[in-house]
């Protein structure tokens, strides 16, 4: 399966149908299939329209073992290219009680499982892909959830732009990408560590829950000027500083291409600032740090081109 519409793209094994659950596991009706369950699960829930994030978790819940199955994908394909939750954080999550569970993490959930969906399921249209969207899109725009962002609700939502665009909907993706900006802005992702002046990129190799907020920034600015770029909407400056404490030559004996090219994105997307800036103006900033890309070894393919 290709997921060449994808900005951050990527190429694996279309995944196999997760299989349904025991009546035992999860309580759903042994008579349907496990897709076939939740679509009429989430049917349900959307007409009756009231409590509607009380109504999703409950599915999730009575559906588990199917949900889990779908995030196992996301971990071993959309997340290796966009790496920004933290696996064993995640599965403390799943396996937590119903109280601890809170409407990002919802959402998360959703937007995860979404991503996983094939686009055919044989001969005919994925059936579970249109009400995984469509829920994930109406708790994700709720008011409630916009007025109180959280880590988990910006990452939902960088997921849920890769969708859109995926889909050919890059309006909807801008726009989605756009508010996980804003929302980043109110929870402070942009703003350095402590005891730190400036941000740092992020760095491959493994990494720690503490590392989710900037990594999931990162993400966001990534995409927010890909499409940028690739529309032809504004490009608003970063304005940002960055601590750069990798050796590149002899990172590209450490890791594979997966591995590093998450950095590279966010290299590329700080070193666009002295591209437009050059291009718009004869020169740049002295101020500005200079970040050089130019590097032996294999090319990240995701180098943005500027269009002239």
């Amino acid at each position: 399966m290709s997921f060449g519409r994808l900005l951050l793209k990527c190429h694996y094994p279309k995944p196999a149908s997760p299989p349904s659950p025991p009546p035992s596991s999860n309580g759903s009706n042994g008579s349907l299939d496990g897709n076939e369950a939740l679509i009429q699960g989430f049917a349900s829930i959307a007409a009756r329209g009231q409590e509607y994030h009380g109504q999703v978790l409950n599915l999730i819940l009575e559906h588990r073992q199917h949900f889990e199955d779908m995030t196992v994908t996301f971990f071993n394909s959309y997340h290796k290219w966009v790496p920004i939750v933290h696996q064993e954080s995640f599965r403390e999550y799943r396996n937590a009680t119903r109280t601890d569970i809170c409407r990002g993490l919802t959402i998360l959930t959703l937007s995860m499982c979404l991503i996983t969906r094939p686009f055919m399921d044989g001969e005919t249209p994925d059936p579970l892909r249109l009400p995984l969207h469509k829920a994930l899109s109406r708790l994700f725009w709720d008011p409630e959830s916009i007025a109180q962002p959280t880590l988990p609700l910006i990452q939902a939502g960088v997921i849920l732009s890769s969708y859109e665009y995926g889909q050919g909907t890059s309006d909807a993706a801008y726009m989605t990408i756009c508010t996980c900006l804003s929302m980043g802005q109110v929870c402070g992702l942009g703003k350095p560590p402590p005891g730190y002046d400036q941000i740092q990129f992020p760095l491959p190799g493994i990494w720690t829950p503490r590392d989710e907020g900037l990594r999931t920034w990162w993400a966001s600015l990534i995409h927010e000027r890909m499409i940028s770029l690739k529309n032809g909407a504004l490009i608003r400056s970063l304005n940002i500083e960055t601590t750069d404490t990798l050796d590149v030559a002899a990172s590209l004996e450490n890791y594979d291409l997966i591995s590093i090219s998450f950095y590279y994105e966010a290299r590329a997307a700080n070193f666009l600032d002295q591209v437009l800036d050059l291009i718009r103006n004869g020169s740049t900033h002295s101020s500005k740090k200079t970040t050089n890309l130019s590097i032996s070894g294999p090319k990240s393919p995701y180098v943005p081109k500027v269009p002239h």
